[in-house]
């Protein structure tokens, strides 16, 4: 009798130190997975800030060049000398400098309105976007019904 008592506490207990070590495998293995994934993760980061940055000079790079030589500094060139010549013809017809300068500000500020409009536009198009003020203006529109009723 007291062997068999003897037998099932060490099973038992067996039992209790195999599940011992598996939880202690299995926390293990879950903390080297997490410190690997953080690893992975952070690498990619750096790698990813340093292959942006590297991108980011060529562009510069070239940039530069294009701005300081070429066709498309002659062009450039040739557009603010008639620019020049256009404000020097205005200023001489009677227009002051000041009403001029307000004027380009005025056109640019229209002109950057549309560009921002039609890239929305190019974006957003059949999407919530269009949908969301609709939606915004119904949900005060309720707020307001149920605050009145």
């Amino acid at each position: 009798m007291v062997s068999i008592i003897k037998k099932m506490f060490d099973r038992r207990k067996a039992l209790a130190l195999h599940q011992l070590k598996l939880r202690a495998f299995k926390k293990d293995y879950k903390h080297k997975f997490l410190a690997r994934v953080f690893k992975h993760a952070s690498s990619y980061r750096l790698r990813h800030y340093f292959m942006k940055w590297e991108q980011f000079t060529k562009c510069e790079g070239i940039a530069e060049t294009v701005n300081t030589e070429g066709d498309v500094v002659l062009l450039r060139n040739d557009q603010m000398r008639q620019a020049k010549a256009m404000r020097d013809a205005l200023v001489r017809s009677g227009y002051s400098p000041e009403e001029i300068e307000e004027y380009l500000n005025q056109k640019a500020a229209t002109q950057k309105n549309n560009m921002q409009k039609g890239i929305i536009g190019l974006f957003f198009q059949n999407s919530e976007f269009q949908i969301m003020p609709k939606a915004f203006n119904q949900w005060k529109n309720w707020i307001n019904a149920r605050k009145n009723a």
